[in-house]
């Protein structure tokens, strides 16, 4: 792993058995990463970036003003979001570890000495069972509609994407965050991944299949952009 600095932005690149050079920001804490040829030298590696420079600094810049998301503690006081509507949360003492909703609040049963990475970790499986009571539904419902079949389906907690296609697989993954987003979101990023098995890019043919089926999309694609979590 090598580094070159310019304008005082680290440039950290890998040299891999490429043949073009590769360059990223990382979204979670807006680290430039760089894959490159084995052959290239480092005037090579900055002529690169250097044409890259002004796109770099925009989304460097764009993702240090991007609200990021509150670390919880999982206390009493807390607020917690489900499909799209905000819950205080309620920690109580309880016999076994569960989640569940009592209107108007959240209720958090933990044995005692439950640490927060426990904490954080039942409130995630709990997250993970929401979507998995809903998302059958909705991926029937679309399935049908727009007239294509996958083979499996899975939950992730990811950084960087709502959802993901194989499209020879024919699967998709949902993100774990889905479940803090109102329905409809769910549905937009359903029937996004479902419509890359007619349209493999984000072309104008996509974004016809987009119209169509979920002619709300592009405001919808913008809330979701304002934060990943």
């Amino acid at each position: 792993m090598g580094k070159i600095v310019i304008d005082d932005i680290d440039i950290h690149f890998e040299k891999k058995p490429i043949k073009n050079m590769y360059l990223r920001i990382k979204a979670t804490d807006g680290k430039v990463k760089m894959t490159v040829p084995v052959s290239a030298s480092e005037e090579d590696i900055k002529k690169f970036v250097l044409l890259k420079i002004s796109w770099i600094k925009k989304r460097r810049k764009k993702l240090a003003d991007k609200p990021r998301p509150v670390e919880l503690n999982y206390v009493t006081g807390e607020t917690l979001w489900l499909l799209g509507k905000q819950y205080p949360l309620n920690v109580q003492h309880g016999s076994v570890n569960t989640v569940f909703v009592n209107e108007p609040e959240i209720i958090l049963q933990l044995r005692n000495n439950t640490t927060k990475t426990s904490r954080a970790k039942i409130i995630e499986e709990w997250y993970r069972d929401v979507l998995k009571k809903i998302v059958p539904v909705v991926l029937e419902k679309w399935e049908k509609t727009i007239g294509v079949k996958i083979t499996e389906w899975k939950i992730q907690n990811m950084r960087t994407k709502w959802g993901t296609c194989n499209i020879r697989e024919r699967r998709i993954v949902l993100n774990l965050h889905l479940a803090k987003r109102s329905p409809d979101c769910l549905e937009f990023v359903i029937i996004h991944e479902l419509i890359h098995l007619l349209e493999k890019s984000h072309g104008a043919q996509f974004k016809q299949y987009m119209d169509v089926y979920c002619p709300n999309w592009k405001n919808i694609r913008k809330s979701l952009a304002s934060n990943l979590h």
